[in-house]
């Protein structure tokens, strides 16, 4: 769960804070189980070359696609800086 992902958030997923209540109750039982618990961060610098901001001219969500297929096949807002 990061905040970008959240509804209102740079790149929102629908209803993606509807989970927000079950995840920290899960967490809680791993705690109270002493289980590993791993936690990931999407991060992304300013300049990534999948945001639209670095094309000139381009838009969230118009085609664009890196020639070696790494990147794309839509530019995406900026997110998770």
């Amino acid at each position: 769960m990061q905040n970008d992902f959240m509804p209102g958030g740079s790149l929102p997923v629908e209803e993606g804070d509807l989970i927000i209540n079950e995840i920290n109750e899960i967490a809680k039982l791993f705690k109270i189980n002493k289980a590993l618990i791993v936690l990931t961060q999407l991060w992304h610098p300013k300049n990534h070359s999948s945001f639209a901001s670095n094309h000139r001219g381009k838009n969230a969500c118009d085609e664009d696609m890196s020639e070696d297929g790494a990147i794309g096949p839509t530019l995406l807002p900026d997110h998770c800086v």
